[in-house]
């Protein structure tokens, strides 16, 4: 029987072959578990309601004492800023007393006990023919208010510059204080005994463009970086008051555009006065103004006429919701299946419908509690809610892992926008609440996402890898 003899070599490239042209079975991943989501659409409310940092606020000057049922009142009245105007008539010459020191402690321990926050100005003059005190005395001043100013930032909204001349407004001065080089020396000062994240408000805008010696307003960049720059803003005491708002203006056109750009960053404030030249200001001139000039907070009280005209047109009720901010939730979208040790995926749309981002530090942090109410975790963000500004929409889209060892059952997720220093972050008077239907706990200062979220153990789904993580809360 003939035996075909087949080289090795050969053999292999044979048996190669028929492995080629046979069905691989190749190995197959199994199906990924189907990730559900879940949407809620979120209802704007038109309601008044109190907030930090911003609004109308009430005028209180320092021979009159602040008290806890004053401050209670201001709050009644959706009001959070009280602007408290120390007087120092009594130390021209001479350093302050105790006395006056330990009144600014008191009334920041008002403000604190009850859930406001100032405007704070230093003056030694209520008129144009009082003197006010020599640039020796002023430094001195300032520097024995270091301490008290920065015990008392958590409850200080903003400092106004003061001190110079009628009222503090920078102008008047009997002691030569209206210099380039005095109105330096003192902003330097301010500056520096005031905290780092607080602004100091000057009266017109040339005064901060020749302090930073810049004329164009700045960029994203530069915001919110704790340089000297960075923490000056401006206040109007004659908003719409006159073409130039009597004197505000050097050039009217390019000082209301750099305010528009540098309101982004800064706060604007103030309050009007009596006009000059034109006629009072009604509700188009000044709901266009302020959403221009991105005005936060304006006094209630003065000018009366003004304020008064702006009621009998019915516009009172919408300034008072779009002054400063004012955060709506639109959209949100979330995991519908959780599983300890997962990764909980948030996308969050808000809107700041106000005139005004906010301007001073705060913190963002989403909550989920148990439906019993006995577990709480959290989870801060990274995100600034100093650049949500005015007509933008906003996104907090994000994924957080859930505990490993977090117990089964139903959950709510809350946003939480708490202030960042110790002795208010729990106090919800302090928190910034949300301008939608039946969101806000008054109990704790949560704004409720709507969602029910059920975790329990699921075995198919995969671990989180998302170095954001929810936390039990103490």
């Amino acid at each position: 029987m003939d035996k075909t003899f087949i080289p090795p070599f050969l053999l292999s490239l044979l048996l190669a072959a028929v492995g080629c042209s046979s069905e691989k079975v190749l190995p197959v991943e199994p199906p990924k578990p189907e990730v559900k989501l879940q949407m809620v659409n979120y209802v704007e409310t038109k309601e008044l309601f109190p907030n930090p940092e911003r609004g109308f606020y009430r005028y209180s000057i320092s021979t009159d004492s602040l008290t806890e049922r004053k401050v209670r009142e201001s709050r009644n009245e959706n009001t959070t800023l009280i602007f408290r105007f120390y007087y120092l008539k009594d130390f021209r010459n001479a350093p302050l007393s105790n006395d006056l020191l330990t009144q600014v402690e008191h009334d920041m321990a008002v403000l604190r006990k009850v859930g406001g926050k100032a405007v704070v100005r230093f003056a030694y003059s209520n008129s144009g023919t009082e003197p006010d005190a020599p640039l020796s005395v002023v430094l001195q001043h300032i520097e024995q208010l270091r301490p008290v100013l920065q015990r008392n930032k958590d409850v200080i909204a903003v400092l106004q510059a003061g001190f110079i001349g009628a009222w503090g407004e920078w102008h008047s001065s009997t002691n030569g204080l209206e210099t380039d080089e005095t109105r330096k020396a003192i902003l330097d000062k301010l500056l520096d005994v005031l905290p780092a994240d607080r602004f100091v408000q000057v009266r017109k805008p040339r005064y901060k463009q020749t302090y930073v010696g810049a004329q164009e307003a700045m960029s994203a960049g530069m915001a919110f970086d704790q340089s000297r720059r960075a923490r000056i803003g401006l206040h109007n005491d004659c908003f719409l008051s006159s073409e130039n708002d009597v004197g505000t203006y050097l050039n009217i056109t390019e000082e209301k555009k750099y305010l528009h750009g540098e309101g982004l960053y800064t706060p604007m404030g103030g309050e009007t006065c009596r006009p000059r030249g034109i006629d009072k200001p009604g509700c188009d001139k000044a709901q266009q103004e302020m959403a221009y000039l991105r005005w936060s907070y304006l006094n209630r009280s003065y000018y009366k006429p003004t304020i008064e005209q702006w009621a009998a047109q019915g516009c009172m009720d919408e300034i008072a919701r779009k002054m400063g901010y004012r955060i709506v939730m639109k959209e949100g979208i979330f995991s519908d299946r959780l599983a300890p040790g997962m990764d909980f995926s948030i996308a969050l749309t808000l809107r700041n419908v106000g005139y005004a981002p906010m301007f001073n530090p705060r913190k963002v942090e989403f909550i989920l509690r148990s439906a019993d109410g006995r577990s709480t975790y959290v989870a801060p963000l990274p995100d600034d809610p100093r650049l949500w500004q005015p007509d933008q929409d906003v996104k907090l889209e994000t994924k957080v892992m859930l505990p490993v060892d977090i117990a089964s059952g139903n959950y709510r997720l809350f946003l939480f926008l708490p202030a960042p220093e110790p002795t208010l972050h729990d106090r919800p008077e302090f928190a910034v609440r949300l301008a939608n239907h039946n969101c806000w706990e008054t109990s704790t200062g949560y704004n409720d996402l709507g969602v029910v979220l059920r975790i329990e153990p699921l075995p198919e789904m995969s671990p989180g890898t998302s170095s954001l993580r929810f936390v039990s809360k103490p």
